[in-house]
């Protein structure tokens, strides 16, 4: 169905902002333009039955800012446990090398499951299978590299992909019973945007309790998960004793990113 000039990438790497390296695809146009009607049509199913995937990761959604959205939620949980003297424990979770960890047959198992049409679970294999990838390093391009699993980043179907492959993660917290619930008694489990995401519970003792849903999802869907706890903090906000527990994450090791 693809032709196969529309499988092969070339591959760059740009330097993040904070230090490391990202690398970001180059396909063929043909080879976008063959994947973007298959996506947006079910951006917008989804955007009819929101119950397809959970609302905790609105990543890859249009008509959302995520970055926003997770921004905003941060600030309205926080606020409210120190308005009202609440205890709130709350841990940052970086999904490790989330593209290139993406497991093709997990993803298509999840779609089937979904109720996504056949046809289009069928284009969306095809197009990830048997990718070849051309490495720009400094002494030029290197041989074609075979591509097996990931996703490649720069492809126009890579965020849903993404957001497909981690929802088993999200399906599993939203149901476990680890949430920082509000002074008006809404449950918050956390908020995700692509492969950063925000936990709130109740207590450490709870946020222990999430890691473990979260090593569960992660043997799951193969996605590979890492937390600084090593600063961890704790304020009073009321004479109460209530206690506002944060975590944030230690610095990232940047000696895995490496220009090739």
């Amino acid at each position: 169905i693809i032709p196969n000039q529309d499988k092969q990438a070339g591959q760059i790497c740009a330097r993040k902002p904070k230090g490391g390296w990202r690398p970001l695809t180059m396909l063929e146009t043909s080879a976008k333009g063959t994947e973007a009607p298959t996506v947006k049509r079910k951006q917008a199913t989804r955007a009819q039955h929101p119950q397809v995937y959970r609302q905790g990761n609105l990543s890859g959604e249009s008509g959302y800012d995520a970055a926003a959205e997770v921004l905003y939620l941060d600030t309205l949980v926080t606020e409210d446990a120190t308005r009202h003297g609440r205890s709130l424990a709350r841990a940052e979770v970086d999904y490790v090398k989330y593209f290139n960890t993406l497991q093709q047959i997990e993803i298509d198992a999840t779609e089937e499951l979904r109720g996504v049409p056949e046809d289009s679970r069928r284009l969306r294999c095809e197009i990830a299978s048997n990718r070849t990838v051309y490495v720009l390093t400094q002494w030029g391009w290197s041989d074609p590299v075979a591509n097996k699993r990931g996703s490649c980043q720069g492809a126009v179907g890579a965020p849903d992909e993404a957001k497909t492959a981690a929802d088993v993660i999200h399906r599993i917290r939203e149901q476990g019973d680890v949430y920082y619930q509000t002074q008006a008694g809404r449950k918050i489990h956390g908020g995700s945007m692509v492969d950063d995401a925000n936990i709130y519970a109740a207590s450490l003792r709870d946020l222990c309790t999430a890691f473990a849903e979260l090593r569960l999802g992660s043997l799951a869907s193969g996605i590979g998960f890492a937390s600084g706890d090593d600063h961890t903090g704790e304020r009073p906000t009321r004479p109460s004793g209530a206690c506002l527990l944060y975590t944030s994450p230690s610095p990232r090791d940047r000696t895995r990113s490496r220009m090739p």
